[in-house]
């Protein structure tokens, strides 16, 4: 069962009849996204939509309904115990995402979701209760045509060089005396269980989205963590022999998002999306969603309104906009935006004076549009979609909010600049600390830690394995700005409410570690190694990793894709490339079919999607690319990722 057509989607509907929807964050995140939400709640039989983590008493309730992302054997499973044993239910249904021969390691179904279910009906204490387990797919979401997102993967981030001697240390503390000095070392059997669970779960699922369209695919790869899934998603297809029955054939490119991390945390904004998801904040318990302050609209400036969003991929005007947002200019989707809110207000005879002209449309001429609709319960319910978007504008565009952003993107041309014009990369770091110092000394608290932090990663990825950081250096440069302020916990946000000096080292010394290991994420690669090209004469040559890799793979002279793995190859690729040894027979190529998906794990930005849009469109328009990725991201979602997160021993 998926939720994908229009029969399966109603028969799901049917089954939430007169219950309780529980549902974890992943579920929760993507039903937003999936547009589904506004149905659930507008069906009268559903008593209620409660969050997994809170149990509250329902005593009426006689059915509940749970939705997992998780496998079933985690705190999740705990945590419908505890619900179903604090009230008195006769139906239980759970959906969970994760398929039932992955709880097997030799892949066969053991029956596990009928005894889960047989327990959770003792535990109902009723002769007639019945409890159903049922897998669910929740996984993938289209926000456009040639777009979608994982928001049930958000977390799931490649693997950095270092990790592998971290996960060497592991085994040696364990008196297991292995000898992994590279993530190239490493097979999928020997990560530790929760990220293998993580990579085989997200196979399996992005395996059966190709299914459903009735796709065989071919599985390439670019990085240590995109060749673990690869793997996985060859042989799932392999023994599925989907080759045989399936309608079209694709071909499937993943890419780790380590390998280029100086895309993700610039601070360009060729499109309105970069700026509205790397200025808003994130909406609350969400990773891709932003969140959009409405008391501009509210009948009292003290009212304290549930923000708005960017989900609305279910509404026309809604999916219209995003789209915009993602892959047009800003000054085009600030024009659709403006249009928009002026059809509305002429179709519910609003009092207009004088509509802003094209090229003189400012955030303060749209929020003066926006307040048309204040204390208008009708018009506001009509146009709700629309004016959530047009807020997120306004806001992301206001000119004291810009100023950090465009005093980054300098600091950023200026360094890239400099080191594209310079032999030895190695005074990257240099150069930084130098650009850092002259903006700090002509504005007062004019960057802050965040932003420093933000440069080295932008600075590394770009350098790659010339790039020196020392520790003492890192130090120097961070401390300076964040404990010479007369309140140096604004400067530290980024690591919580109540940080010491020394969690802060902690989490410096973590930080440096990271970015070393960031620095050789591309040194295992060949074709693909540099990002920034010498130019001189101010001539900056940038380009991210992605559109290295589509340009390569759709060259007219087919050049050898060495850095591309090919995880598909069977017997028949076999004797094809034995025989090669003797005749003038092709390699499979990635573009060998008329469809193919590029999938980065770790997210994307905005500005990046525009960018690979507008090449494939532009010079390779008789292919179909479909882009995908874990999440959308914003600078801050990186910096986060290495200096907090534990991707290895998840």
């Amino acid at each position: 069962m998926t939720l994908n057509s229009s029969s399966s989607w109603s028969t799901f509907l049917k089954s939430l009849d007169g219950g309780v929807v529980y549902m974890d964050n992943l579920a929760v995140e993507y039903f937003h996204w999936s547009g589904h939400v506004k149905e659930i709640l507008m069906r009268g039989n559903v008593r209620a939509i409660k969050d997994l983590d809170m149990n509250s008493i329902d005593p009426q309730a006689n059915k509940a309904i749970f939705c997992i992302c998780e496998t079933l054997t985690g705190t999740n499973m705990d945590k419908v115990r505890q619900i179903v044993e604090s009230h008195n239910f006769n139906r239980i249904l759970v959906y969970c995402s994760v398929p039932e021969y992955l709880y097997n390691e030799s892949g066969e179904d053991e029956g596990i979701f009928a005894f889960l279910a047989e327990e959770l009906e003792r535990r109902m204490g009723k002769p007639m209760a019945m409890a159903e387990i049922i897998f669910l797919p929740m996984f993938h979401t289209y926000i456009f045509s040639d777009f979608f997102i994982t928001p049930t993967f958000s977390t799931f981030f490649p693997l950095l060089p270092t990790d592998a001697k971290r996960l060497n240390e592991f085994y040696n503390s364990q008196g297991d005396k292995r000898n992994i000095q590279s993530l190239s070392d490493i097979t999928l059997t020997l990560l530790p269980p929760p990220l293998q669970e993580r990579i085989k779960v997200f196979a399996a699922l992005l395996d059966g989205m190709f299914d459903e369209m009735s796709i065989a695919e071919d599985c390439y790869c670019v990085g240590a963590t995109s060749r673990f899934v690869a793997t996985e998603l060859a042989n799932l297809q392999s023994q599925r022999s989907k080759k045989k029955i399936a309608k079209q054939k694709a071909s499937i490119i993943l890419v780790d998002r380590t390998l280029d991390v100086a895309t993700s945390v610039n601070h360009t904004c060729e499109t309105l999306g970069n700026k509205i998801f790397g200025l808003l904040p994130t909406l609350p318990g969400h990773h891709s969603d932003v969140a959009v302050e409405m008391s501009c609209l509210c009948a009292h400036d003290s009212f304290n309104a549930v923000p708005g969003c960017l989900a609305h991929v279910d509404s026309p005007i809604g999916k219209t906009l995003l789209q915009s947002f993602l892959t047009k200019r800003s000054k085009e989707s600030i024009m659709e935006v403006s249009r928009a809110l002026v059809s509305a207000i002429s179709d519910e005879r609003l009092p207009l004076e004088i509509s802003p002209k094209a090229g003189q449309i400012t955030s303060e001429k749209l929020l003066n549009l926006v307040k048309l609709f204040k204390d208008n319960s009708v018009a506001y319910s009509k146009y709700a979609d629309l004016l959530q978007y047009a807020i997120a504008v306004t806001n992301a565009t206001s000119i004291e909010k810009n100023k950090s952003w465009e005093k980054l993107l300098g600091i950023e041309k200026m360094l890239a600049l400099r080191l594209s014009d310079t032999s030895d990369r190695s005074e990257a770091m240099s150069i930084l600390k130098d650009l850092v110092e002259l903006n700090v000394k002509k504005l007062k608290r004019g960057i802050s830690v965040e932003d420093i932090l933000l440069l080295i990663l932008f600075s590394c990825s770009l350098v790659g394995e010339e790039f020196c950081l020392k520790y003492s250096e890192l130090e120097s440069l961070v401390f300076k700005v964040a404990f010479a302020d007369e309140n140096p916990h604004e400067s530290i946000q980024l690591f919580g409410e109540d940080v010491s000096i020394e969690s802060f080292k902690s989490y410096m010394k973590t930080f440096h570690n990271n970015v070393l290991g960031l620095s050789e994420a591309r040194s295992q690669l060949r074709q693909f190694r540099d990002l920034l090209k010498v130019g001189g004469q101010q001539n900056l040559n940038y380009q991210s990793i992605n559109k290295q890799i589509l340009n390569a793979i759709f060259d007219p002279k087919k050049v050898e894709l060495i850095d591309v793995e090919n995880k598909s190859s069977g017997l028949r690729d076999f004797i094809k490339s034995g025989f090669s040894l003797f005749m003038n027979v092709s390699k499979p190529r990635p573009n060998d079919h008329p469809l193919l998906f590029l999938f980065v794990i770790g997210g994307i930005t905005c500005d990046e999607l525009k960018s690979l849009n507008e090449l494939v469109t532009s010079q390779y328009p008789n292919i179909k690319v479909i882009i995908g990725s874990t999440r959308l991201l914003k600078p801050d979602d990186i910096c986060i990722q290495i200096l907090k997160e534990d991707n290895l021993f998840i």
